[in-house]
Parts: C-alpha cells; sequence; structure tokens
C-alpha cells in the first residue's frame, strides 16, 4: 500500500512549465528611438511649410529627412534583425527617390517648354507687322512675380486667363544664361516659311525668393542676332522683349534686345 500510494504522488506531479526567455530592455535604444521620433515631427513641420511656401528644392530633402528619422527611430525601438534591415533598404530606396526627384526639378527648372510643344489655338493668317518702335512700345506695369503667383493659387487654365491682359506688353528680364542655341521661326502665324533666330533661356530668382525663374528670349532681329550668337555660359544678362507667353516660372518673349 505505502508503494502504490508513493506512485501515485509521482504521477500527480505537474511537469515544470518552460521559462520563457525575458526581453531585455535597452533605456539607451529607447531614448534614441524616441529622440528620432521627435526629429522625424519637426522634419514632417518642415516639410508643410516648403509645401506652402511652394520651396521645391528645400521639400526633396525636408521629406527625406522625415521619413529617415521616423525610419531610425523604427530600428531602435524593435530592436528584431528583420525590421533593422528593412529600415535601411526603406531609407536607401527614398535617398535614391530624393536623388531623382532632384535632378527633374532642375532639369524642369532650367529649360521651360519650348514653344513648339504648346498647343495654342490657330490665329488667322496674316501679315507680318513691323516691329513695335521704342514710342509705341507698352511696357508691363505690374510686378512679374504678381503674374507668376497666378500660377500658385489657381490652376494652369485660370493662370492663364488671368495673365491674358499682360500678353503682348514689353518687359526687361535679368538673369544668367543657362542655354544659347538656334531657332527656326515662322515668318507669320501659320505660315510655312520659316526665318533664322537665336534662342536663349536665361535662369534668375524671383524677388519674393519663392522661386527661381526661367524665362526663355527669342531674339529676331539681325542686329541682336549676332550679339545673342556669342552669349557665354553663366553670363550676367538684361534683355528686353515683347512677351508672348507667360508661365508660372518665366516668360516667353519675342522681338528682344540686350540692354546694355
Amino acid at each position: 500500500m505505502p508503494e502504490n500510494t508513493h506512485k501515485d504522488n509521482a504521477q500527480a506531479k505537474p511537469k515544470p512549465k518552460k521559462r520563457q526567455p525575458v526581453k531585455k530592455h535597452d533605456p539607451h535604444a529607447e531614448r534614441l528611438a524616441a529622440t528620432f521620433a521627435v526629429l522625424g515631427c519637426l522634419a514632417a513641420g518642415a516639410t508643410g511649410l516648403m509645401m506652402y511656401y511652394h520651396l521645391d528644392a528645400p521639400l526633396v530633402w525636408t521629406s527625406f529627412l522625415m521619413v529617415v528619422c521616423f525610419l531610425i527611430a523604427i530600428h531602435f525601438h524593435w530592436r528584431i534583425q528583420v525590421v533593422k534591415r528593412l529600415c535601411i533598404i526603406v531609407a536607401v530606396l527614398v535617398f535614391l527617390g530624393c536623388l531623382i526627384w532632384q535632378h527633374r526639378l532642375t532639369a524642369f527648372k532650367s529649360e521651360p517648354p519650348s514653344l513648339k510643344n504648346v498647343s495654342t489655338a490657330p490665329e488667322p493668317i496674316r501679315s507680318p507687322s513691323p516691329l513695335p518702335t521704342t514710342e509705341t512700345r507698352v511696357f508691363l506695369d505690374i510686378e512679374p512675380e504678381k503674374l507668376f503667383a497666378f500660377f500658385d493659387r489657381y490652376n494652369d487654365a485660370q493662370a492663364e486667363e488671368l495673365v491674358k491682359p499682360y500678353i503682348a506688353k514689353w518687359t526687361d528680364v535679368s538673369g544668367r544664361v543657362s542655354k544659347v542655341d538656334t531657332e527656326l521661326l515662322p515668318l507669320r502665324t501659320g505660315d510655312k516659311e520659316l526665318r533664322y533666330g537665336i534662342n536663349v533661356f536665361i535662369a534668375g530668382k524671383r524677388k519674393d525668393n519663392r522661386k527661381n525663374t526661367s524665362t526663355q528670349a527669342i531674339f529676331d532681329n539681325p542686329r541682336w542676332i549676332e550679339r545673342a550668337k556669342v552669349l557665354k555660359r553663366d553670363e550676367d544678362i538684361t534683355v528686353r522683349g515683347q512677351i508672348k507667353l507667360i508661365w508660372g516660372f518665366g516668360f516667353y518673349l519675342e522681338h528682344c534686345e540686350i540692354v546694355e
């Protein structure tokens, strides 16, 4: 009888449970995660300001900083190898994406679309009129920044309607030469006969410092064609021309002259 009781007691004993591994708390990693989370929030606020003021170039890198700060915070908080590797991969992809974004942004600002690629309604064929003399020229009576601001506030179709009263007026534009090439221009609207001209791209800055400008200046007078041919890249220049088109970042000018 005692032997049976001993056996029953031995069988009744519960099996010991396996102890679960306890995660080690790392205060230093948690502090780093919290710090980078705060930095990410600050970068998010800076990104919002860049978007509000249309500062495209800083917006690229404030966005990158915001994403990277949050990724680093996740990296220190989770402490799992798969998550850490994923954060590093995403950070590299975001960096490459920002580089492409910056490159396309710079290329877009440096060279506005050619007049040949802008779709405009056909106008009736008429004989070419003589160039306006100094006495008959009507100069722009509004700050260019106010015209460019229409494209910031409204869509392109609305802004183009608002700037129509200023087309064909004359204006002076200052900046640095970014590109010089030849241009074949129609002798008159809708005519297949062409005339020779020089096309100069001028990079400048808005007075309100919100964006850079890029103006396309066409030199079609023989006197000024010879002068425009020898312009050098990054040369400071002031041109005077008649407004043919207005974009959100500059003008398309015809019959241009160089203001000495």
